[in-house]
């Protein structure tokens, strides 16, 4: 036995010095400077020695010096690979990271619109990035500190018409303020009430960065009204168009547009659909209402609105 000991070890010191291989100390393989790690893919491209014997060379592993060579392989084809067609060119590398997901899901809600469900989906097949709707949801969130403390600096001073009204959201009102030249929004507030002093005190509020416009628009809202009287006196409030339309029933140009050049029975005409009951299709056309200097009918359980359905 003790022979055989010994003649193993001679033959694995003459093997050993045949290969002229003389082991490096293990080093560890993160910290490996690159230029030795070009030496170490060139080496194993060249395929003069074993990935065995080069790990030992080099003191790492054999899984170290087959990632390194297919490195390097990728880039050897990468270089000599054929000039792809000029609409499958590469325009730019975009590296993604979890910083620019959170920038995609703001850009795609605020600028694009989009719901969270399609943000989901948007990520989820374009990205390969798997993300449920509620840390969308959290990154919504998350940015409305920083909206807020951006919109506290801006500066309202050059909104010359503003148009107010109030929108609700799970039956409690927002408060509106939007630009009209702009359409810059400068008001959103949920609140408990829409009364005059809950106007009055927003208005306060825009009227301290610079809001004073030449004029303002809105509907006929009494708390509105009341409460730009108290935090903008001597700014007038118009009325909407809209709600003119409305009570004098005439149709807007794209209905104009729409109605123009249609043919329909008298009894399904439009004068004839709005008409008062009993009169049917001999009913005068809101057009002839204002022609005439008169208000249209009062009508119960009519649409309130005198504009087709857009459908198509």
């Amino acid at each position: 036995m003790v022979a055989t000991l010994i003649g193993t070890s001679v033959g694995s010191a003459e093997a050993s010095t045949e290969r002229n291989i003389t082991p490096s100390p293990v080093l560890d393989a993160r910290h490996m400077p690159w230029d030795q790690r070009l030496d170490l893919a060139k080496e194993a491209l060249q395929e003069s020695c074993s990935i065995t014997e080069l790990a030992e060379k080099h003191g790492v592993s054999r899984k170290f010096v087959y990632r390194q060579e297919q490195t390097a392989q990728g880039a050897l084809e990468e270089a000599f690979a054929p000039t792809p067609a000029p609409e499958e060119r590469v325009l730019f590398y975009l590296p993604v990271t979890k910083s620019w997901l959170r920038q995609l899901i703001l850009g795609l809600v605020l600028i694009c619109h989009s719901s969270i469900r399609g943000v989901v989906e948007l990520l989820r097949d374009l990205f390969d990035a798997s993300i449920s709707e509620g840390p969308v949801a959290n990154v919504l969130q998350g940015a409305v500190a920083a909206a807020r403390e951006v919109n506290e600096r801006q500066d309202l001073s050059g909104v010359r018409i503003g148009a107010h009204d109030e929108i609700f959201q799970n039956r409690r009102p927002v408060l509106v303020g939007a630009d009209v030249h702009s359409t810059f929004c400068y008001l959103l507030s949920l609140e408990d009430h829409r009364d005059a002093d809950t106007w009055g005190v927003r208005l306060l509020e825009l009227k301290a960065k610079g809001f004073h416009p030449d004029a303002t628009i809105a509907d006929g809202g009494t708390g509105l009204r009341a409460g730009q009287a108290l935090a903008l006196p001597g700014v007038s409030c118009r009325g909407d168009v809209f709600h003119a339309e409305m009570d004098m029933g005439e149709p807007s140009p794209t209905c104009r547009t729409e109605l123009s050049g249609r043919s329909r029975p008298a009894s399904t005409s439009m004068g004839g659909w709005l008409g008062p009951s009993g009169t049917g299709g001999a009913t005068t056309s809101p057009s002839s209402w204002l022609q005439h200097g008169r208000r249209r009918p009062a009508r119960s359980g009519w649409p309130r609105m005198w504009r087709p359905s857009r459908t198509g």
